[in-house]
């Protein structure tokens, strides 16, 4: 499992295989974009971050990094064929980008 804190009320609790999806498809091509990911991956490599905790500017980036990556993976899931599993996957997506957008 992997949690994510936000806030004192907007956590992510996900499983790892989950959250592996998300970082795969987190850009990091300039160098921001790597320190974010990796900021993110140190996390997750201990199974929790608290967004909390981090400087202001890369608080900003982590949050916006992961409601980016959700945000991706929702559009990749709009565009695919549609059964009750999908459709599932596709709403527990949605939860986590709105916790997130919450929490900031």
């Amino acid at each position: 499992m992997m949690a994510v804190e936000f806030s004192a009320d907007h956590e992510w609790w996900v499983q790892n295989r989950v959250f592996a999806k998300i970082m795969a498809v987190m850009p990091d091509s300039s160098e921001q974009e790597r320190t974010v990911k990796h900021r993110i991956a140190q996390g997750a490599s201990i199974g929790y971050l608290d967004v909390r905790q981090l400087p202001d500017d890369l608080r900003t980036d982590v949050r916006s990094a992961l409601v980016n990556a959700v945000s991706r993976l929702i559009e990749a899931l709009e565009q695919t064929t549609r059964d009750a599993e999908a459709e599932d996957v596709l709403q527990h997506f949605r939860v986590l980008r709105a916790i997130a957008v919450a929490g900031s």
